[in-house]
């Protein structure tokens, strides 16, 4: 199997690309768009079991990287823009 690059390490409670253990040759060089979804853990964002979600664009070759906060619905499963 392809060698796998280790986990960059940052303070940083944002992940990136280069958090995941991704192999080389593989996802991360054919993508044309990666998002991430992450909570952060310690923040207050817990509202009547509403939780509010991070989505990260780290990579899109055909437009702007960015980030923007989700409300997610866990008893419906359902993503709605916050704004």
């Amino acid at each position: 199997p392809p060698a796998q690059r280790p986990a960059t390490h940052t303070d940083s409670p944002t992940p990136n690309s280069s958090n995941m253990n991704i192999e080389h040759n593989s996802i991360e060089p054919e993508a044309d768009i990666i998002v991430i979804l992450y909570e952060i853990q310690n923040s207050k964002s817990h509202n009547n079991n509403n939780r509010i979600i991070d989505l990260k664009i780290s990579k899109n070759r055909n437009g702007q990287t960015g980030y923007c906060q989700l409300l997610f619905e866990p008893h419906t499963n359902i993503f709605k823009n916050m704004y």
